[in-house]
């Protein structure tokens, strides 16, 4: 089979006088997708921690909690620095949670 090429993208062609199966991303599928606009791209541009927390805190006052891990990119977000907190994680301790004063 050859191996196509398109975007950093590799697809099967079948073989001559074979149908393409679903797993195949063929030429003309390549087309049929780029005659509707498809993004190529599954990356999305790079947002700083001070950005997504702005982000976090906009969304807690707006809906009074904190967005569920499922909620996209900032419930990700919530569920990284939850997990760093209880990891402990020495660079986030360090630089990332808050301070707490001793009473």
């Amino acid at each position: 089979m050859a191996v196509m090429q398109k975007n950093g993208i590799e697809a099967e062609e079948p073989k001559p006088g074979l149908k393409s199966q679903a797993r195949n991303l063929t030429s003309e599928r390549i087309e049929k997708l780029n005659s509707i606009g498809f993004v190529w791209s599954v990356l999305t541009p790079k947002v700083s921690w001070e950005d997504r927390f702005q982000e976090l805190m906009e969304y807690y006052y707006e809906n009074g909690k904190w967005p569920p891990q499922s909620m996209g990119t900032l419930g990700k977000f919530v569920a990284r620095q939850r997990a760093l907190h209880t990891k402990n994680s020495v660079n986030f301790m360090k630089n990332r949670a808050p301070k707490v004063s001793k009473r």
